[in-house]
């Protein structure tokens, strides 16, 4: 008898107040030439407001990072989603993800490195 894995089910638009739909965002990085490889994310989900801030902390190694330039649509992930008023950008072309980036979206670094904002 073969067993299944149950799927994750998607995180859904819940208001047209939301801008943003991070959903079962995973990202592995490999090694070129070797067979190690490291895990950036796993499973993130969370929902982005219109017009919210929001802060990312975490400790060094911790993933704000590749999240930031997963949510930015540099770096697609190795499955899931990043949906922007429920496209997802990894569909659109790099220059429509530099257009999604100059005008719907703004960051800014703290000192000290721990603290990113989106």
């Amino acid at each position: 008898m073969a067993t299944t894995t149950p799927t994750p089910k998607p995180v859904r638009r819940k208001s047209s107040d939301d801008l943003m739909v991070v959903d079962h965002v995973t990202k592995v990085f490999q090694a070129r030439g070797k067979a190690e490889s490291a895990q950036a994310l796993k499973d993130v989900s969370c929902t982005i407001k219109k017009g919210a801030m929001n802060i990312i902390t975490g400790p060094s190694g911790s993933g704000k990072s590749t999240l930031l330039d997963t949510i930015l649509g540099l770096q697609p992930p190795t499955s899931g989603k990043v949906l922007v008023s429920g496209e997802d950008i990894y569909s659109l072309s790099s220059d429509d993800r530099a257009f999604y980036r100059a005008r719907m979206l703004g960051m800014g670094l703290w000192k000290g490195g721990d603290q990113k904002v989106i």
